[in-house]
């Protein structure tokens, strides 16, 4: 509870004991003034209720703000990895190519040589 929460219900409910007492007092002011304090605790409590909700969907949305980036983070990591294997991959097949021709280079020189 937040402090317009509180503090508006107190209001209401002061306003609520004032306006009973105006009735039995037959004090037709302090029913009216216990009254206004009770409508006037009702808008407050309700104003704390809004911005308790407001705070709390505020919050709801950074949780799922946050999930919703984990998720992303976790996708381009996963693609990152696939992409540094293939990377990878076509390296060490260039490279035995290369180490093929070299080989078929070496052959050839070394039957020249005889």
């Amino acid at each position: 509870m937040n402090k317009d929460q509180v503090k508006g219900r107190v209001k209401k409910v002061t306003g609520k004991a004032k306006a009973l007492a105006g009735k039995a007092l037959h004090k037709p002011g302090l029913t009216a003034r216990g009254r206004v304090q009770q409508i006037t605790g009702s808008v407050q409590a309700t104003f704390g209720d809004l911005k308790s909700a407001a705070s709390k969907r505020a919050a709801a949305g950074r949780r799922a703000v946050a999930r919703k980036e984990a998720v992303l983070e976790k996708k381009a990591k996963e693609t990152v990895q696939k992409q540094a294997k293939a990377v990878e991959k076509k390296a060490r097949k260039t490279v035995r190519k290369q180490a093929n021709a070299v080989a078929k280079k070496a052959k050839a020189v070394a039957k020249k040589a005889r």
